[in-house]
């Protein structure tokens, strides 16, 4: 992670024999496949993150800093690097919001299943 409030909290191949260790920075491409996985590190939107913020005594210990008011927090992206061996680096922009209306898990599930688009709608079995 180049920038944002973001971390790299691990790695895959999607390899099922392989025992590389997941929460590595590299990993070694299967198929010509490898994956990572960035975390959040502001929490600006969970419900009750306000209590929250009072009682967790681990607070400055966690991966994750819980923000007390949205208000407070940036949009600003999360920067991604990748780099691989004879192919040089790509950098990836990931959007950050504050808008749970717009943005949020059941708001963003919500606009993809309104396409029409069914898995089921020609299955015969």
């Amino acid at each position: 992670v180049l920038s944002g409030p973001g971390r790299l909290a691990g790695v895959s191949n999607g390899d099922p024999t392989s025992h590389e260790w997941l929460k590595s920075d590299s990993v070694a491409t299967w198929g010509g496949l490898a994956r990572g996985f960035v975390q959040v590190t502001l929490d600006c939107t969970s419900a009750g993150r306000a209590a929250l913020a009072v009682i967790d005594v681990d607070a400055a210990r966690a991966p994750t800093r819980v923000v007390a008011d949205a208000s407070a927090c940036g949009t600003a992206p999360i920067v991604v690097a990748a780099r691989v061996q004879g192919l040089g680096e790509a950098t990836l922009s990931i959007g950050v919001s504050v808008d749970t209306a717009k943005d949020g898990v059941v708001a963003v599930a919500a606009a993809s299943g309104s396409n029409g688009f069914a898995y089921l709608a020609n299955f015969i079995g």
